[in-house]
């Protein structure tokens, strides 16, 4: 699954009921999950996976494009 694979990093992932820390893994352009930190470290492989760093920002299902306030 690692290529064609996208790993979301240091982001504030926000869900329904919930903000996790974690990384999020997208396969064919759709999120198939959240991992820990462990769980990231013990997949086969990633250096075929593209890997994004968040930086603290946040991360959500469905966000498609950045939202700008003009004031």
């Amino acid at each position: 699954m690692v290529k064609n694979s996208t790993c979301i990093k240091g982001g504030r992932i926000i869900l329904e009921n919930e903000v996790l820390i974690g990384k999020v893994l997208i396969f064919n352009g759709k999120i198939v999950d959240i991992l820990d930190e462990e769980i990231f470290k013990n997949m086969p492989s990633t250096q075929e996976m593209k890997i994004i760093n968040a930086n603290e920002k946040y991360v959500s299902p469905g966000f498609t494009k950045e939202l700008r306030i003009k004031r």
